[in-house]
């Protein structure tokens, strides 16, 4: 099917959880996939977590938080930055 024939699915919300809807959507490719977000710019709200950087973990974060095929990469990973580096 080409994509001018597939179905329409409007994501209403461009933040954390519109954004992964769309990507969850897309990955399917069964319908276009439009994301109708209020400000001027999706995602934009997610720039205001963890200072502007978009944490990836707090002082408390163990591997174990994570859901992932490789424990060992991300174990090395949490290692290597902590929520002090700027």
């Amino acid at each position: 099917m080409e994509k001018n024939q597939l179905p329409n699915i409007a994501i209403i919300g461009g933040g954390a959880s519109g954004l992964a809807a769309a990507i969850s959507a897309a990955k399917q490719h069964t319908a276009n996939v439009y994301i109708l977000e209020r400000l001027n710019r999706v995602g934009k709200k997610l720039l205001a977590t963890g200072n502007g950087r978009c944490n990836l973990e707090n002082k408390n974060i163990t591997p174990d938080n994570y859901q992932t095929n490789s424990k060992k990469q991300l174990s090395k990973l949490l290692e290597r930055f902590s929520v002090d580096d700027k």
